[in-house]
């Protein structure tokens, strides 16, 4: 007893005082007193109480928080009080903390502040139960009000603290934002390009901002409180003192434009405003003036107006009109030429629509220009239109028209219009003349597929009947009967060769050759070649010498380069003494990255002159007129030489030295060729799978032709070599005779009176029994064009005229699958 009433009057003088030792000596004498393990106070902090002061078996321990929810601490502060004399970790399951401390008895009171709010709890805890439970609930409640009123005064005290630190945080942040909005204030002044000047009542300086330091030269020590404002204005400017100044703005604040002057006296434009400084009580204390350098803004000014002036004199003297137009089309300006191109007076013209003066024609355009100016807001370019001059007369004009906006924020169009009326009417002469220049091409072609027609038609006969006499179809003929026939077949074939160079020259001129290139073989394209001039070399006992490497295969249309090449190894022969020598060697080089064939034909002819060099490769020239007695010739060849390399893309180049022979040069490029040169095939002809004896009946073939001449000698030839030939002579018969007796091959000619051949071939094909029966197409105008009409409309095969009835013959019995 006498160790308890020790214990309380610790108690009692450990909680006399107030302060941060409060708590702490609190737990430890209720704990000692009450002769509990654990005793702690908590403060209620929302959902959670925060253990404050914490005495447990001997010792003070560190603060913690626990959540309300869940304790025997909950119960205490819903009811005031709560006492559990055992079994409490039973109770309160959810307590976790109960069984890590391991106690079995609890007695909490809630503390209450002066307004009867619970802000936290005194309780004590015991591993066994609590020794005299009723004397610990007495000693519980007496020094719970003592803990209550310490912990509220402990938090007035922190609130106060709280409050303490904002207001001296508000004050700093006050303090710091003035002085920032001070800093600024002063940074704004001197760094703007302005001059800010302050002055008394008396016009003494009181502030100079570094802007003034930089216009005027002055240093603001050497200024404030020294010199006088009218000191600035140098006393140059009537009516522009400081006392006029002043009172001005006492009436309000003004601005206006004067000069300054520099320290070093110089002068310079500025724009002033002045006002005056107020105090709080909105007397007048002194005044401001704020001055921008505007020397710029004057100079541009001068250029401006210098500007105007050029532009006016620019205008009032172009060659062109100048206009502008409101949106809906009415003239706003227009120069003053305006009345020397067209006429009218210039103020007969402001606010008259364009419609009045546009030809009524072109309007319609004309609006739609300006209506697509509108929505995309794009310079219009090259409008044509006709515009009435004042004496009734149409003048072409060309006009480029771009939107603007004007000073009132309305869109107008600015245009420039010269006028074309010359050009048009030589436009209009030049078109008559193109008219004319393509009516006369027309002509020429015209002319040139008559003559085809009328040359190859009669030449058909000829060679045909020629071909057939030297064969015995019309009956034997003696040695000397074959040398004139064969006389007859040269001459032909030469008219024929003029015939096919003069249209090839006409259809190249007039740019209806098209290429059919296709991958060729170097060495196959000039054997070929060599096999049409093989006989003339024969005769002559001419050497001709190949020299072909391995090459790439070239992309070109065979037929015309191998034109070409017999066109130059026919010269070379024609042009080459008996028991000379032509040459023709192949090559690959390279022009930058470009591989490039070169064939060089060779002779060692009578060469050509230096001066007849230049004229070599033009139409119909032949370099020298006693050269065209001894030897034939259109001078055509070369010419074509020239035009099919060109096509090509390729060149044709020539030396030569008189007396010792010529080198043809021939360069083209290489486009899509292989790496090497594919092997080499040589067609051996027909050849049929076995032995194909004559068939039981002679195949019927079908003849369409009008000239009597031409149908005896095919007819003729055809009997003689096993057919069997019906005669059409235009294309209704030979619908008719196709359906009375099919034949098995028809030969239809393709310019004949009525029904031509081309539909008549339409119509055979359009009838089932007819569909599959080869059609030869024959034809004598050999125009462009032509092989593929022929076949677009439903022809197997195309022959120009003149026929070589053999290979006719040939390409007949191929077709019916005969040997």
């Amino acid at each position: 007893r006498k160790q308890a009433e020790i214990a309380l009057n610790k108690l009692i003088e450990a909680t006399a005082a107030t302060g941060q030792d409060f708590f702490p000596a609190l737990v430890r004498h209720i704990a000692e007193v009450l002769q509990v393990s654990q005793a702690l106070i908590s403060q209620k902090d929302g959902e959670e109480l925060r253990a404050i002061a914490i005495w447990d078996d001997g010792a003070l321990q560190p603060e913690f928080s626990y959540p309300i929810s869940g304790t025997p601490c909950a119960v205490a502060l819903e009811q005031g009080e709560y006492f559990c004399d055992s079994s409490l970790q039973q109770k309160f399951p959810e307590d976790s903390m109960l069984a890590e401390i391991g106690v079995d008895s609890y007695l909490g009171t809630a503390l209450k502040n002066s307004q009867g709010e619970t802000i936290g709890a005194l309780c004590v805890l015991n591993q066994r139960g609590i020794p005299d439970p009723s004397r610990a609930q007495t000693l519980l409640r007496v020094f719970a009000n003592r803990a209550a009123a310490e912990l509220e005064r402990q938090q007035v005290i922190t609130l106060l603290e709280q409050l303490n630190q904002e207001l001296e945080a508000k004050v700093a942040a006050r303090t710091e934002s003035l002085q920032q909005i001070n800093s600024l204030q002063r940074a704004i002044l001197d760094c703007a390009d302005y001059a800010i000047i302050s002055t008394d009542l008396r016009g003494q300086i009181q502030s100079f901002n570094a802007g003034a330091e930089r216009m005027l030269g002055y240093r603001a020590a050497a200024v404030v409180g020294q010199i006088q404002f009218d000191h600035l204005h140098g006393g140059g400017e009537p009516g522009l003192t400081f006392g006029e100044f002043a009172a001005q703005a006492r009436r309000g604040n003004f601005s206006l434009e004067c000069t300054y002057v520099r320290q070093d006296g110089t002068r310079l434009p500025v724009a002033l405003s002045f006002t005056t400084l107020r105090d709080t009580h909105q007397q007048v204390i002194g005044f401001l003036s704020v001055a921008k350098d505007i020397t710029e803004r004057k100079a541009a000014e001068q250029k401006l107006r210098a500007s105007e002036e050029k532009f006016r004199n620019l205008v009032e003297n172009a060659n062109d009109i100048i206009y502008t137009l409101s949106a809906d089309g009415v003239f706003t300006y227009v120069s003053p030429n305006w009345s020397e191109f067209l006429g009218h007076p210039v103020e007969a013209v402001i606010n008259q629509s364009f419609c009045q003066f546009v030809h009524p024609e072109d309007v319609p355009r004309c609006f739609e220009v300006l209506k697509r100016t509108v929505e995309n807001g794009v310079k219009q370019r090259g409008i044509e239109y006709r515009v009435q001059h004042s004496s009734g007369e149409w003048r072409w004009h060309i006009s480029s028209s771009s939107p603007q906006i004007d000073a009132a924020g309305n869109i107008i169009f600015a245009g420039i219009a010269h006028d074309i009326t010359d050009r048009k009417q030589f436009e209009a002469e030049l078109n008559r003349i193109n008219a004319e220049l393509m009516r006369a091409t027309r002509l020429k072609d015209e002319f040139l597929a008559n003559m085809s027609h009328e040359l190859r038609t009669p030449l058909n006969a000829i060679l045909g009947m020629t071909e057939g006499l030297k064969e015995g179809v019309f009956g034997s003929v003696t040695l000397s009967q074959q040398h004139t026939l064969g006389a007859i077949e040269g001459s032909s074939h030469h008219l024929l060769a003029l015939i096919n160079d003069v249209l090839d020259v006409a259809r190249m001129e007039a740019g209806q050759v098209q290429l059919d290139c296709r991958a060729i073989a170097v060495a196959d394209l000039c054997e070929s070649s060599l096999m049409f001039v093989q006989q003339q070399a024969l005769k002559k006992q001419i050497v001709i010498r190949l020299e072909i490497p391995r090459l790439p295969l070239l992309w070109a249309d065979e037929r015309r380069l191998r034109q070409v090449l017999i066109n130059l190894l026919d010269n070379a022969i024609k042009f080459t003494p008996a028991g000379g020598l032509v040459t023709i060697r192949a090559s690959q080089h390279n022009q930058g990255t470009q591989p490039w064939l070169r064939i060089a034909i060779t002779d060692t002819g009578i060469g050509i002159a230096p001066e007849h060099m230049g004229q070599l490769f033009q139409a119909f020239v032949q370099v020298d007129s006693a050269l065209n007695r001894k030897y034939e010739g259109t001078g055509l060849g070369l010419s074509l030489v020239k035009k099919i390399m060109n096509l090509h893309g390729g060149n044709v180049t020539v030396t030569s030295q008189e007396g010792r022979g010529s080198c043809f040069t021939l360069d083209l490029p290489y486009r899509g060729a292989t790496a090497t040169q594919a092997p080499r095939q040589k067609s051996l002809g027909y050849q049929a799978d076995g032995e194909v004896g004559p068939p039981p009946v002679a195949p019927l073939i079908l003849l369409t032709e009008d000239n009597e001449a031409n149908i005896l000698t095919t007819s003729s030839y055809l009997e003689a070599k096993g057919f069997r030939v019906n005669v059409a002579r235009d294309g209704q018969a030979a619908i008719a005779l196709s359906l009375a007796e099919p034949p098995d091959l028809i030969l239809m000619d393709v310019q004949m009176a009525g029904m031509d051949g081309l539909e008549a071939i339409q119509r055979i094909r359009r009838h089932p029994q007819l569909g599959a029966v080869p059609i030869i197409a024959l034809t004598a105008l050999a125009m462009a064009g032509d092989r593929d009409r022929c076949l677009a409309a439903g022809a197997n095969e195309y022959f120009s005229k003149p026929v070589m009835l053999q290979q006719l013959a040939a390409t007949i019995r191929q077709r019916l699958g005969l040997p």
